[in-house]
């Protein structure tokens, strides 16, 4: 216990923290602007699945009861989507980071509630991993916040939230892929096949039958890569190609098929396992993009510059 304990309170770079601040305030700012030229058909009042829509369908006495639809005029509606974009904005820049995130998590789960059938059910992760970065501070550096102060660089801070969020990921990795186990249809190696045909998931029309063979060997691998995930992240020698082959699972996922925002939250929740010299190269690319002088391993080996 004492072990664990010192290893939850002790420093670690913050790199992590200021990449997926910026990875998450952008997932939600561009989710959000997408809305906007349909805002009030699918979040007014007489939207889809707007309070009038439902009393029709239901009645009056549970219409305003469900997905948090309550009866608001169009102008309240466009004012919390301002609210809402700006908060998003301000959290990707790292302005005033903590008000930023608890307004963003608010603003976007009145509107999540308000109309879940357009978020493809990815904000249940996304909400938790925003707040885990709130609680790491991650507009103490590489931000706004951090500018005003006058903080160069990126310091250190608790390792607990990276752990919370780490623990999460992998038991959504775990939660994902280990009753596909004993699924039929995915040990028969016809999921991937029926994704890309089904019209609601598929991207592209195509005729996939050619491709059984290679579709197959990609239907094993993803059951056999995403249980795995949940369990091998932890490994420091497995986790470098395991990150890799997992990005290019998402990536291909998100080439193929149209599940929402939620390949582009996997890829930038796995910044929580990411090597920490991947992250200060990164960095230092940012700071100095031609190279002029860069020292990465830094000359701080805690990461402070």
């Amino acid at each position: 216990m004492r072990r664990l304990h010192a290893a939850l309170q002790a420093d670690e770079p913050l790199h992590w923290a200021v990449f997926g601040r910026v990875a998450f305030g952008a997932i939600f700012l561009l989710c959000t602007l997408q809305f906007m030229p349909h805002l009030l058909p699918l979040f007014g009042a007489d939207g889809l699945m707007g309070p009038a829509s439902l009393e029709r369908v239901f009645g009056a006495s549970q219409g305003g009861l469900l997905h948090l639809q309550v009866a608001l005029p169009d102008g309240a509606i466009v004012a919390l989507y301002v609210a809402l974009l700006a908060s998003a904005l301000a959290f990707l820049l790292g302005f005033r980071t903590r008000t930023a995130g608890v307004l963003l998590l608010v603003l976007h789960g009145l509107f999540w509630g308000r109309q879940p059938l357009v978020y493809s059910g990815w904000p249940h992760a996304a909400q938790c991993f925003v707040a885990y970065l709130i609680l790491a501070d991650a507009g103490r550096y590489g931000s706004l916040d951090a500018r005003r102060a006058g903080r160069q660089g990126v310091g250190v801070g608790p390792a607990w939230p990276r752990r919370l969020f780490q623990v999460h990921l992998s038991l959504l990795y775990l939660s994902i892929g280990l009753p596909r186990l004993v699924d039929g249809a995915w040990l028969g190696g016809l999921m991937v096949y029926a994704a890309l045909t089904y019209d609601r998931y598929a991207r592209f029309a195509v005729d996939w039958q050619p491709w059984l063979g290679p579709l197959h060997l990609l239907d094993w691998a993803t059951l056999c890569l995403e249980p795995l995930a949940g369990l091998l992240l932890w490994w420091k020698r497995a986790r470098a190609p395991l990150i890799v082959a997992l990005v290019g699972l998402h990536g291909g996922l998100e080439l193929l098929t149209r599940t929402g925002w939620w390949q582009f939250v996997m890829v930038a929740a796995l910044l929580a396992f990411t090597p920490q010299p991947w992250l200060e190269s990164a960095w230092a690319r940012l700071r100095d993009p031609v190279g002029r002088s860069r020292s990465f391993p830094g000359r701080n080996a805690r990461g402070v510059h």
